[in-house]
């Protein structure tokens, strides 16, 4: 007697994805010679769904170097490009030494100035510069004090040199100067104005000259003398 076994389930696919084979098998049992007749197992295909791709782009080109000179680095990248959850094996940048020349004294530019942020008084002006060559120690930008002059003077204030930022100090300094200016122009034309009242007054006062009039007497003074009265003339 020979007997097969049922079915047995089917296998784990060979693949997940891209098409695999699954396999199911069963047994005979016999006695003696006699063999089952029939196949002992067969397949099946599996995992016939799309595989998830991912793939590197080419690299890039180098980036700029992070310095001019004195050692810096620069890197290169790629992307990733995938379907599902499948990832890409491997870095997406690498870096490398670069500019490992020696620093030179860096060349500015000039000084380029801009306008004052007052037209009279005491203003504010930035100054700018550019880095030309070379590794540029220093600032790009200042500020210095512009048209420090009275308002209305008409009088064109002088230059005043390059130098660094104006402090709190020196503009308490400067408003206190102009008060103190302002006050003594002020005292100035008050006692112009009064001196000048004094010397119109002065002209509109008449001055008069006592004169002896014969023609006229109030009495006769002692010892028989006769005193004059004396008379004024009109006012000029």
């Amino acid at each position: 007697v020979a007997t097969w076994s049922l079915w047995s389930d089917w296998s784990t696919c060979s693949v997940t994805c891209g098409g695999g084979t699954q396999e199911q098998t069963r047994t005979c049992t016999h006695t003696g010679t006699v063999s089952c007749i029939g196949e002992s197992s067969h397949q099946r295909e599996c995992g016939d769904e799309p595989c998830a791709v991912a793939t590197w782009s080419l690299w890039s080109d180098w980036s700029t170097c992070s310095v001019t000179c004195g050692g810096g680095t620069q890197e290169q990248t790629r992307t990733c490009t995938h379907t599902g959850t499948v990832s890409c094996i491997g870095e997406s940048s690498h870096r490398r030494e670069c500019g490992d020349e020696p620093c030179v004294a860096g060349v500015w530019s000039d000084w380029q100035e801009g306008p004052c942020s007052e037209l009279c008084v005491r203003g504010t002006q930035q100054l700018t510069r550019t880095c030309i060559s070379g590794a540029c120690e220093g600032e790009t930008l200042r500020e210095r004090s512009c048209h420090l002059q009275i308002c209305g003077s008409g009088d064109s204030p002088d230059p005043i040199p390059p130098g660094p930022a104006a402090s709190a100090t020196d503009s308490g300094s400067a408003i206190a100067a102009f008060g103190i200016i302002s006050g003594l122009i002020a005292f100035g034309s008050l006692v112009a104005l009064l001196f000048s009242l004094h010397q119109n007054t002065a002209r509109q006062i008449p001055t008069r000259t006592p004169m002896l009039d014969t023609s006229y007497s109030n009495f006769d003074g002692p010892n028989g003398n006769r005193r004059e009265a004396p008379t004024w003339p009109e006012s000029v």
